[in-house]
């Protein structure tokens, strides 16, 4: 998914170009090098500090479901909450305080 995103924001093929941004995400680090070609590009991704392993399932939350297609990961399900209540309880109860997100999130 993430590759399919790269390539249509940064194809060498002007057909496939659809224009727009690289999905955005929080706590998730990609190191990639544009000038690869596809399924080439990404490097090494990272899920907070740790490598991520590719027999490990995650746990992720997306926006909407045009977002994750159903063919990626498994058990998606609709919880019903908007994004701004759902980002207001997160705040209320998060463990984590600023010098957390230092090195992952603008400031």
């Amino acid at each position: 998914m993430l590759e399919d995103n790269l390539e249509s924001t940064f194809s060498t093929q002007p057909f496939k170009q659809m224009g727009g941004y690289i999905k955005r995400n929080a706590g998730l680090r990609i190191y990639f090098k544009l000038e690869n070609p596809y399924a080439q590009r990404i490097q090494r991704v990272f899920v907070g500090k740790e490598e991520v392993d590719p027999d490990r399932a995650y746990q992720v939350v997306y926006v909407t479901q045009q977002a994750v297609p159903q063919k990626v990961g498994r058990k998606h399900k609709n919880l019903n909450i908007h994004a701004v209540e759902a980002m207001e309880q997160l705040l209320r109860k998060s463990p984590y305080d600023r010098k957390d997100l230092d090195g992952y999130m603008p400031v």
